[in-house]
């Protein structure tokens, strides 16, 4: 079986790793296409007018999963260019990944529906407003690098090293972030680094602010590539809708630190729980987002939607 990742952009790199994973770790073949660049990681893109049959990897009865965020024309045109008979031959499915599904839910729907969408996928924070459909489930980030116990005991610099890295300000909070914190000069703020350099910036750093965003109580991406790296997330509350689709996961709740933004530093001088925590998130990403387990987990989904 195979499956195509197809979107005008690849949101937090999430198609990239799981097409990667599903190709290491289990018997289908994957493929990405991606009709722009992307502002923080070294994709290869291919603009739609460039597609022919060519490029298309598919045969009768495989499936084509659209990267979400809108757009649903251009993957219709680009799918067009691939095999003027593509809604005959393949099995649709989706993955709703943030804030245009959340301004836009019943658009999205509806076009769920037009495209009779097989399987439908959504971050955890917004598992919530999926459709009654029978086959919509949500779906964890990858995290590629995960830390060793002993690398946890080589982070340098002068504890606690805490960093801020927020792909936008306003989902993220970053204001009550700024507020509590700024008189301290214990922050890092990063701001539109390459994937790569982030990797490395986490890899040395204790603690990340994820987000304190109180319409949303949940994480993002960001949280769950931290916590592999032995940098614990720091965020507001999870919600209980968060919790909920966790629970359909079989996933149990991160050890993030949760609470109020005036309590961050407070909740980061203790370097003892430091490293208790770090130990405990680096065991929940083993056994949780890693790519053999979310690669495994995705096929098992889309097996079951046939």
């Amino acid at each position: 079986m195979k499956i195509l990742f197809i979107g005008a952009e690849d949101h937090a790199n999430w198609g990239h790793n799981y097409c990667a994973a599903i190709n290491k770790f289990t018997s289908w073949e994957a493929k990405i296409i991606t009709f722009a660049p992307h502002g923080f990681y070294n994709h290869n893109f291919k603009r739609i007018d460039e597609l022919t049959q060519a490029d298309n990897p598919l045969s009768h009865g495989d499936w084509v999963f659209l990267l979400g965020a809108g757009r649903y024309d251009l993957c219709e045109h680009a799918l067009q260019r691939l095999d003027p008979r593509w809604y005959q031959n393949y099995r649709p499915a989706i993955r709703h990944p943030g804030s245009y599904f959340r301004e836009n839910q019943i658009i999205c729907h509806n076009m769920d529906d037009q495209w009779g969408m097989l399987a439908r996928f959504y971050h955890p924070q917004l598992y919530q407003f999926a459709a009654a459909h029978p086959r919509s489930f949500p779906y964890l980030h990858i995290a590629h690098d995960c830390a060793s116990f002993v690398s946890l005991k080589e982070k340098s610099g002068d504890f606690p090293l805490t960093i801020h890295c927020p792909s936008n300000q306003r989902t993220k909070g970053t204001h009550w972030v700024l507020h509590e914190t700024a008189t301290s000069g214990r922050i890092k703020q990063l701001h539109k680094l390459k994937f790569a350099d982030l990797q490395k910036e986490r890899a040395k750093a204790h603690y990340i602010l994820d987000q304190w965003n109180y319409d949303l109580n949940s994480f993002g991406s960001s949280a769950v590539e931290s916590s592999a790296l032995g940098c614990v997330p720091i965020l507001n509350k999870l919600g209980k809708p968060t919790l909920e689709a966790l629970e359909v996961l079989n996933v149990p709740p991160p050890p993030f630190v949760q609470c109020e933004p005036e309590n961050i530093l407070e909740e980061i001088d203790n370097k003892t729980t430091w490293r208790i925590r770090a130990e405990e998130n680096v065991r929940w990403s083993m056994a949780h987002t890693s790519p053999e387990v979310r690669a495994k987990d995705l096929i098992a989904r889309l097996e079951f939607c046939k």
